[in-house]
């Protein structure tokens, strides 16, 4: 009986792991932070395979969004536990300072395998918002 229920067990983990959160048909996505169409984009790399993802704490108080999509490195089909990009979008609310704390950790555990913060300013008026940040933590 044990030996069925691991199997079911590691059958539904496979099926989660393959889903990976919605992730886009396999492209190369380039880690790091810009802004894409007035959208600040952050992009992580990670490996959902292995347990980890990031997460984003914010106050919310000048950027909307925070959620992120996972889109998987292109390679053969074949491969099996590659990486890929956590992305994550932001749009700019309202003039003020946020700061974006990412961390890489898996659900399950306390400890944080990675971090990675900015801190961002919005400065302008609706629909003329210019959006700049600066950098501290090692995100690869």
């Amino acid at each position: 009986m044990k030996k069925i229920i691991t199997m079911l067990l590691c059958a539904a983990a496979l099926v989660s792991l393959c889903a990976c959160g919605g992730a886009k048909e396999s492209e190369n996505v380039e880690p790091g932070t810009r802004m894409e169409d007035g959208t600040l984009v952050v992009a992580l790399a990670g490996n959902p395979t292995t347990g980890y993802d990031w997460s984003c704490e914010s106050d919310g108080s000048c950027l909307n969004g925070g959620d992120y999509e996972y889109v998987p490195d292109a390679v053969d089909e074949d491969v099996v536990g590659s990486g890929g990009v956590f992305v994550f979008r932001f749009t700019p609310a309202a003039a003020g300072t946020e700061t974006l704390r990412f961390a890489y950790a898996r659900s399950w555990e306390d400890e944080v395998l990675e971090e990675y913060e900015l801190t961002v300013t919005v400065s302008g008026t609706e629909g003329a918002y210019t959006v700049e940040w600066t950098e501290s933590g090692a995100a690869e």
